[in-house]
């Protein structure tokens, strides 16, 4: 059999599976139980739902970069609609496809610009460039 996203072979992992469609309606059904469940999209490869034992619901995307098996949470239902988890797990599989870990991007984000980082790198560009507009306007104007 032909390896899939994952990894595994096909027929191996898909038997242990349980994919459902990711509706409002299928999440509202699935209750919690005294261990965490999986439940993969049958929409968007390497999408799925752990619902824990506390009963929480998180959507995440399985991903597979560097021959390395990663995760990336996308959000917590109902606060992130089912929707727009599969929209995001798409974005974040081309993400994949084209190099980029979505890790990575998301810490870089994180990251802010301590004061006088942001004073010598933005500010003060702004700053020069106003300025620079300003004197070249006054030298066309007169």
């Amino acid at each position: 059999t032909a390896n899939n996203f994952y990894g595994f072979c096909s027929s191996e992992k898909e038997t242990k599976m349980t994919k459902i469609n990711f509706n409002k309606i299928n999440l509202v059904k699935i209750k919690s139980s005294n261990r965490r469940l999986r439940y993969y999209s049958e929409e968007c490869k390497g999408l799925h739902l752990d619902v824990l034992t506390s009963g929480k619901k998180v959507f995440r995307f399985n991903y597979k970069l560097n021959y390395r098996s990663k995760y990336f949470t996308i959000g917590e239902y109902p606060l992130i609609t089912p929707y727009l988890a599969i929209k995001t797990a798409r974005e974040l599989f081309q993400q994949v496809k084209l190099g980029n870990d979505p890790q990575l991007l998301k810490l870089n984000k994180r990251i802010e610009l301590s004061f006088k980082d942001y004073f010598i790198d933005e500010y003060l560009q702004i700053k020069l460039n106003k300025s620079s507009h300003f004197h070249w306007l006054l030298k066309k104007m007169g």
